[in-house]
């Protein structure tokens, strides 16, 4: 079955939350919590993404959410994080996904005192390449693309994760989502997009990854700023980060504001980044096949203790949002 077909069944499994036994509590955002696990009757860790339905309701990103689960359940690649199935009550529901032994990228980043070489991070970008390819053949675009997005196996490689605004698109859209310091110009000025979005992105994670700074914005600055940045900003590379010229040129071809000239996006698709100099000493299907030793020095992720009744209701009460999650 395709992957197409797969969205469309929507046969992810449905569990108890009962199945689980809580281990303790891993992050959290806007959207919820995410929790590490035991799956009791398949033994095996977890993590559980957990969102409140009446916060849900009230974002009105229902659709969203079902979406969401519906894509990443759906999804068959080693660089995408597998939700094994879903689980809800009367007060959340629950994405239960593969267990990330390192954590994100962003936490790996932030622990991490020097930089990461670029032989890592080009690794890392070659994984991101890998998953965007597969997405985009089905006409699914993930439109977040960043660090937290991004987590890291315990065989070194990594998946991508967070398919809360990822949306299947055979033709254009203009939604306004994402992140601000990773947005395209095309989406501030609300022009129909495609693929590059997550091409825009692309370039700005490698960016990041070299001089852990956003390439045109500020997090100091207001969100008109930044966009007037994103639009017209100049793309400078600080001396005190080298990059290789091969790996500048890259960056900026995926930062080009013209979309029809970005790389990527234009004639040859995903295979002209895979075919850039800076991914000639890249075997992309040795990479695929996970034949290249990872050399990232990550620390194990800590679940920090936690009473699961914080999150999880032990009373039963009637559902009042049923209706809306009937198809999660």
């Amino acid at each position: 079955m395709a992957l197409k077909e797969r969205i469309a069944a929507n046969r992810c499994p449905r569990a108890k939350i009962k199945e689980f036994d809580i281990n303790g509590y891993i992050g959290g955002g806007g959207y919820g919590a995410v929790v590490e696990a035991e799956w009791m009757k398949k033994k095996r860790l977890c993590v559980i993404k957990i969102q409140n339905k009446s916060h849900l309701v009230e974002s009105k990103v229902t659709e969203s959410v079902i979406r969401e689960k519906k894509i990443q359940y759906a999804c068959r690649s080693a660089f995408i994080c597998r939700v094994r199935c879903s689980c809800q009550d009367w007060k959340n529901i629950y994405l239960v996904m593969d267990y990330a032994l390192f954590g994100d990228l962003r936490k790996n980043f932030q622990e991490k005192k020097d930089f990461f070489t670029e032989r890592a991070i080009k690794f890392c970008v070659a994984q991101v390449v890998l998953a965007l390819e597969y997405l985009h053949a089905s006409d699914i675009l993930h439109r977040d693309l960043k660090l937290e997005n991004i987590l890291v196996f315990e065989d070194g490689y990594i998946k991508l994760s967070d398919f809360g605004s990822a949306k299947q698109v055979p033709g254009t859209t203009a939604t306004f989502v994402g992140t601000v310091h990773y947005l395209p110009p095309e989406v501030i000025h609300q022009i129909p997009y495609r693929t590059g979005f997550d091409i825009w992105t692309l370039g700005v994670l490698i960016y990041v990854l070299f001089h852990r700074d956003f390439p045109f914005t500020e997090v100091s600055w207001s969100n008109a700023r930044n966009f007037d940045a994103i639009q017209s900003g100049t793309l400078t590379f600080p001396g005190k980060r080298p990059m290789s010229e091969d790996a500048i040129d890259l960056t900026k071809q995926l930062l080009e504001r013209e979309v029809s000239k970005r790389i990527g996006v234009a004639r040859g698709g995903i295979k002209a980044i895979k075919r850039h100099p800076w991914f000639a000493d890249i075997n992309f299907i040795h990479i695929f096949r996970k034949e290249v030793p990872s050399d990232f020095g990550f620390k194990h992720v800590e679940a920090r203790e936690m009473d699961p009744s914080i999150l999880i209701p032990e009373v039963k009460m009637r559902d009042p949002f049923r209706d809306e999650f009937i198809e999660f």
